[in-house]
């Protein structure tokens, strides 16, 4: 690392931020081995915690140790505060507070967006907080979204992560999908036990999953045990609409344990499929098919704001145990 790439601080040498050195800066922090170089005028307007925090008195200003107060640092007469963060969540901070324009904001993932969430709350940037929730909505399904596009739960750790997040940063939004993608998942497969995502929850939460689960099929069991669609005795189907015989159009009959099977393992999404159907039977009007498609979107809505009963314990009086 070259010298221009490096600042000796208190006999220390730190890697001057790309991006967040600014040579006209008037306050440094020191975050791990990174020295941020910044305006304070700008951060005090922007972080209420940064604005006391900087409102302190600042130490004699030298450029090496005091070794009766180690913590006075300064850089030609600019004074330097280490900070106890990870040095690329607040460089993600910075990111957001200095952007190269009004419209440049950085595109981040889901899980970035929540660390930024969690450090914009810890230095009281709300605006910045506001932003990354705003963004995360569009990426993370919600009951109020329609629980569409449930793929970002690709495995049992990702929703693992978004609870933990979640329940650090106070977004209980997010809570009512990510249990239900980790009580849906089929825990069989090798890599949901052998990653030990689930241990990674509170007890709480683990017993949340399980009993979540349970719950879940019997919402579905209850709602559509005795739906003609769901016959699984073989047969000629009949349309419970217009009576008409179906003769296999809906799906085969060879389908009808799979999808049944599907309906009690991933509610959700077997019920989005079947309010996308295009033909229901050559036998039957049309509005059999815009019936059919209403009654199961209706039975999807309605399983969706049932997911804060099914997730919640009994003993508690919060969806999902609360969220702080």
């Amino acid at each position: 690392m070259g010298d221009h790439e490096t600042v000796t601080i208190g006999e220390t040498d730190y890697r001057r931020h790309a991006t967040h050195y600014y040579e006209d800066g008037n306050f440094i922090f020191i975050v791990e081995t990174t020295a941020f170089r910044l305006f304070q005028g700008i951060l005090t307007r922007r972080s209420a915690v940064m604005k006391d925090m900087l409102g302190l008195p600042q130490p004699k200003q030298s450029d090496s140790m005091d070794e009766g107060n180690p913590q006075q640092l300064t850089l030609d007469g600019i004074p330097a505060v280490e900070l106890q963060d990870d040095a690329s969540e607040f460089a993600l901070l910075l990111d957001f507070m200095f952007p190269r324009t009004c419209l440049s904001y950085p595109t981040v993932d889901w899980s970035r967006l929540l660390s930024l969430v969690q450090i914009a709350q810890k230095y009281g940037v709300d605006d910045v907080c506001t932003l990354a929730s705003k963004r995360l909505a569009k990426i993370l399904p919600t009951v109020s979204g329609g629980g569409q596009d449930l793929s970002v739960y690709k495995d049992p750790l990702t929703a693992v992560e978004v609870i933990e997040s979640c329940r650090l940063s106070g977004l209980p939004a997010f809570l009512p999908l990510a249990f239900y993608s980790l009580s849906t998942m089929e825990w069989s497969d090798a890599d949901a036990i052998e990653s030990g995502a689930l241990g990674r929850l509170s007890s709480r939460d683990q017993v949340r999953v399980h009993q979540g689960r349970a719950s879940l099929q019997a919402e579905v069991m209850k709602r559509a045990l005795f739906r003609w669609e769901n016959s699984t005795g073989g047969g000629a189907r009949q349309c419970g609409l217009c009576g008409r015989g179906m003769k296999g159009k809906l799906w085969s009959t060879q389908d009808d344990s799979v999808r049944w099977k599907e309906l009690l393992m991933h509610p959700l999404e077997e019920l989005d499929r079947r309010s996308q159907l295009q033909t229901l039977s050559h036998l039957c009007p049309d509005s059999c098919r815009r019936s059919f498609v209403a009654e199961n979107g209706a039975f999807r809505k309605e399983l969706l704001q049932s997911l804060g009963a099914c997730f919640t314990l009994n003993d508690e009086t919060t969806p999902f145990g609360g969220c702080p």
